[in-house]
């Protein structure tokens, strides 16, 4: 078996089946998942690939999926509430809240969680990057290098 350490008390397991599920640390198997490449909880959400490289999304503690990402990259796992991933068909950067609602968008950009609220902006033009700023998802405050 494979393990990942614990995170809000449970790890995914790779069975001898070669299945992947998520135990509590009694040992005993809380999520039986068919997914691929999961990751550890945060926020009460873990991000699973249903299908390889296809499918994906993330679920709560009880195994159900909650919000699908399928078709998205550079997903992020949640923290203080918030995700981001990148739409390769839009071109967008995208900041969801646990039920997947879109909190804030940013074309031609990319985004990484820089602290809680706080998220890096990477804009693109033409494939290269022309500028980073430091965006409060929230109400939108923009911190850049000017």
């Amino acid at each position: 078996s494979i393990a990942m350490g614990f995170s809000e008390g449970l790890a995914a397991v790779k069975t001898n089946e070669g299945q992947w599920a998520y135990i509590d640390k009694s040992g005993n198997q809380v999520i039986q998942g068919d997914f691929y490449f999961p990751t550890s909880f945060s926020d009460g959400l873990a991000r699973v690939d249903y299908e390889q490289y296809v499918r994906s999304g993330f679920i709560d503690k009880t195994g159900r999926k909650v919000i699908d990402t399928d078709g998205h990259s550079s997903i992020t796992d949640f923290h203080s509430g918030f995700a981001s991933y990148f739409d390769v068909k839009k071109q967008t950067g995208f900041v969801i809240d646990k039920k997947g609602k879109i909190i804030a968008s940013f074309p031609n950009a990319r985004l990484r969680e820089f602290v809680g609220r706080i998220y890096q902006v990477t804009k693109y033009e033409n494939g290269r990057s022309i500028g980073e700023c430091y965006i409060n998802v929230l109400d939108g405050t923009e911190y850049c290098d000017e």
